[in-house]
């Protein structure tokens, strides 16, 4: 059942983004999903529930998700599943297989990418190492959560507007998807790493070597937060074969570091290996994006966050220790938000009016 309510998800979501629909969609997936899952997570952590019951609210979860997604289609467009046939025979099929077949490809690639070093932790240090080591990257990645979600609603822009020439529309998206993303993504790396200790904590003792891991990773989503969506750019332009080659280059970089560190330093070299790869891959996106379009994102603002970042950091290295780990994260979550916010407004990082996300519309 889980399977065919994530299927039917995937394929409703697909509906709605060539209809231009994603905002809500993509709510339902990236925020919905995760505070549902977190929710009934906390109720089996604290015994409130069984196993069984979990189970089965982790399916009513997806359940609910494809009803509501089904709910807002008929509501908003109403859901024609009928093929039109004469509009079909007139494309260019061949294109259309080739191009789906690169992106299944490169869809592949990415999944392989994240499981890489999980295979090879357990072949050289056992299933604790990848207990470890999974809790630990899970924490880390929870930073570039909200580039997945702006990635799928700027999907369907980017592609249409590159069918109809309109690179400046293409500018507008790329530019303020890495400044939002840049800030945003500061934040919660400021937020992981001065709470990482605190969160551990709570973990049984064997979780506790997983710092590093977290910080490691947190420092390679955050840069990929920091580029914006120009993996969509590469995918839906003229690009998308050499976007496809790069995942599979980031494929023979990550086994080679894995190989090579994972048996000398464990766990943090997995981490070393998935993060320099990730690092790669998005420089290299980065450079062809600069050759090919003459677009490059960032500016003073980039320098302002990463100066927060560090100033948050400092700042919480000198505030005093709290036992609780519950209130510890409370407290210099708190104190961070506090120093971060301020930064941001009085820099006037993200003008709060409504062009700011204007292209998400």
């Amino acid at each position: 059942p889980i399977s065919l309510c994530v299927g039917l998800n995937t394929l409703l979501i697909g509906y709605c983004s060539s209809l231009f629909k994603t905002s809500f969609p993509s709510f339902l997936n990236e925020i919905y999903i995760r505070l549902f899952v977190t929710a009934i997570t906390l109720l089996y952590f604290f015994r409130i529930i069984d196993f069984t019951w979990f189970m089965r609210l982790f399916m009513l979860s997806y359940a609910s998700q494809l009803l509501i997604m089904l709910l807002y289609i008929i509501k908003t467009d109403g859901l024609n599943i009928k093929i039109q046939w004469d509009f079909f025979r007139k494309q260019n099929k061949k294109e259309i297989i080739r191009y789906t077949l690169m992106l299944a490809l490169a869809s592949m690639a990415s999944i392989a990418i994240r499981n890489i070093d999980i295979m090879f932790i357990g072949s050289f240090l056992g299933l604790d190492a990848v207990a470890v080591y999974t809790i630990a990257f899970t924490i880390g990645s929870i930073i570039e959560a909200p580039v997945n979600a702006l990635g799928k609603i700027a999907d369907s822009k980017i592609s249409d507007a590159f069918t109809r020439d309109d690179m400046q529309l293409v500018r507008t998206v790329y530019f303020k998807s890495a400044k939002i993303m840049s800030i945003v993504g500061g934040l919660l790396f400021v937020g992981v790493c001065v709470n990482i200790h605190a969160a551990l904590s709570i973990l049984p003792a064997k979780y506790h070597g997983g710092e590093w891991v977290v910080i490691i990773i947190g420092i390679s989503s955050f840069f990929n937060m920091a580029t914006g969506v120009n993996t969509s750019l590469i995918y839906y332009s003229k690009l998308y074969k050499m976007g496809t080659y790069l995942l599979y280059i980031m494929i023979a970089t990550t086994i080679i570091l894995n190989l090579v560190l994972i048996p000398n330093i464990g766990i943090i070299g997995a981490a070393i290996g998935t993060g320099t790869a990730l690092l790669l891959y998005n420089i290299l996106k980065f450079l062809i994006i600069l050759k090919h379009f003459k677009l490059q994102p960032y500016g003073s603002y980039t320098l302002i966050v990463i100066g927060l970042i560090f100033l948050c950091l400092l700042v919480n290295y000198f505030l005093p220790g709290v036992s609780n780990p519950y209130v510890s994260i409370a407290f210099r979550s708190a104190v961070c938000c506090m120093i971060y916010g301020i930064g941001v407004l009085g820099f006037k990082l993200l003008p709060f009016n409504k062009n700011i996300l204007s292209f998400l519309k």
